[in-house]
């Protein structure tokens, strides 16, 4: 039996540290869950997608897949042997499917986040940072993105 290596256990463990942030500063109303379905709407094709973190209105969290319209950030952690095609793909469809913020987070040293906002149908670069992530949208949030990662 295989015995998972520390890097491939990295993107999780930046995800359980970064949705305890999320989570501590998340008004009521909203709340944060790990891998959930997420049905994308798209007309083309039925598309359910399963992003790293997403935030919603706590109303709306149900068990089958979630809908697009309803999710306000989706965060995708990226993981070693990731293609760039497969992340341009990913902004796309969440553009397209209307979610309006998007945050990709690169776990390796420095850990960097890049934030992207939905403007006329089409994902933009609102910020890209190292150490601290301060956003406004969908609340205020300020990420310690050094506290990410493992000692």
């Amino acid at each position: 039996m295989m015995t998972p290596s520390r890097s491939s256990n990295l993107p999780m463990k930046v995800l359980l540290r970064l949705g305890a942030q999320i989570d501590r500063q998340l008004p009521p109303g909203l709340d944060v869950l790990p891998r959930v379905d997420v049905d994308l709407g798209l007309a083309i094709r039925r598309e359910v997608r399963v992003p790293d973190l997403v935030v919603l209105p706590t109303n709306l969290m149900r068990r089958g897949p979630n809908r697009a319209s309803e999710i306000v950030l989706t965060i995708e952690i990226l993981t070693p042997g990731l293609r760039d095609q497969d992340i341009i793909d990913t902004r796309v469809e969440y553009a397209d499917a209307g979610i309006p913020s998007l945050w990709i987070v690169n776990p390796r040293t420095p850990v960097t986040a890049t934030v992207y906002g939905l403007y006329c149908g089409d994902f933009e670069e609102d910020q890209r940072c190292e150490r601290t992530l301060k956003v406004d949208k969908p609340c205020r949030l300020t990420i310690d993105l050094d506290t990410l990662l493992p000692c």
